[in-house]
């Protein structure tokens, strides 16, 4: 059993780039995700062309319904979080393993905070809930 942490939108933020994984380039304005169809899920085209030129509709409908949520009071399943690991050690960089769109829901709304399951290190996720001032440095 996973157990989950509230960690601080502002501060992941300054970590992960929930945009960049998503091809969302240039990042959609609110405006954008508030006309945005509420999509859900698109059958994916086989070939893969018909799908490109949907793809950001997609998303950008994705990241709307979750703005809907969150204005709602809604709680999200919890976003995927650890750490950089390499050659047995452990770095203090932030991965966003899943979540990407409930991420960048929550930033383009200034949504304070987000529940999160977190598998790396102790002195970070205390930096993301607002446990501790600092971020920690490399260790």
């Amino acid at each position: 059993m996973s157990m989950t942490n509230t960690i601080i939108v502002s501060r992941l933020l300054e970590h992960v780039d929930p945009w960049g994984p998503l091809n969302l380039t240039p990042i959609p304005t609110l405006d954008e995700v508030e006309k945005a169809e509420r999509q859900g899920y698109l059958e994916i085209d086989e070939r893969g062309d018909a799908w490109e030129g949907k793809r950001r509709a997609w998303d950008v409908g994705r990241i709307a319904t979750f703005v809907d949520q969150l204005r709602a009071g809604d709680v999200l399943d919890p976003i995927l979080l650890d750490n950089v690991c390499e050659n047995g050690r452990i770095y203090p960089q932030t991965v966003l393993r899943d979540g990407h769109h409930r991420l960048c829901a929550a930033a383009l709304i200034g949504h304070e905070t987000l529940t999160a399951e977190y598998g790396g290190l102790v002195n970070v996720l205390e930096w993301l809930e607002g446990k501790r001032d600092t971020c920690p440095e490399e260790l």
